[in-house]
């Protein structure tokens, strides 16, 4: 299988056969998983679902290049994680995670790494990434993808309980005050102290 470069033509999109099958069988539809690659070789991208569809996901993708083009697909639709080549030519660092920063969204982002160290990938999980994977090891996608899904979920499951103990925390305090502004009132009349 070799590297294509595709830094110099138009951004492909990939709508694999697999998501027609997704609508056809909803016991599937669980393992639906929408992926924006940031990647340069189509070969690794193909590399990564295939692997994702080896271990029964079902992906819908698309791939782009630069970070123009990441920030209309993030605007544009909707992604539950993002798989990105680290490093890239057409990227700063880790700049894929600032702007998921700046846009306020909260999806996991999953490097791809040609020749990974230890020190590198704890750097990266350390700005904000969901895992590091290097690229020679993609058997290993799948299971960091499974992992990141799982704990964004449990990250807004708790954010939502944090959410509703606040809101039912607030309608407490507004009850118990009013019985207490009704018990005050109540006490400053005379027949109350007879």
């Amino acid at each position: 299988m070799s590297d294509l470069d595709m830094s110099s033509q138009p951004q492909p999109s990939f709508e694999p056969a697999a998501r027609a099958s997704a609508r056809a069988a909803p016991e599937r539809r669980q393992s639906l998983v929408r992926i924006l690659f940031i990647h340069r070789y189509l070969a690794d991208v193909e590399r990564c679902l295939h692997e994702l569809k080896r271990l029964r996901y079902t992906v819908s993708s698309d791939v782009v290049l630069t970070p123009g083009q990441f920030s209309e697909r993030m605007q544009a639709e909707v992604y539950d994680t993002v798989i990105a080549e680290y490093p890239s030519s057409n990227w700063q660092e880790t700049q894929a995670l600032d702007i998921l920063r700046d846009m306020k969204k909260n999806i996991p982002l999953v490097f791809l790494v040609h020749g990974l160290k230890r020190e590198m990938a704890a750097e990266l999980i350390l700005k904000g990434a969901a895992d590091c994977i290097e690229v020679d090891s993609i058997g290993h996608l799948p299971v960091a993808v499974h992992r990141a899904l799982e704990e964004k979920a449990l990250r807004d499951q708790r954010d939502r309980a944090e959410k509703d103990l606040r809101r039912s925390e607030a309608r407490y305090r507004a009850l118990v005050g009013n019985r207490a502004t009704e018990f005050a009132a109540a006490a400053r009349t005379e027949d109350f102290w007879k």
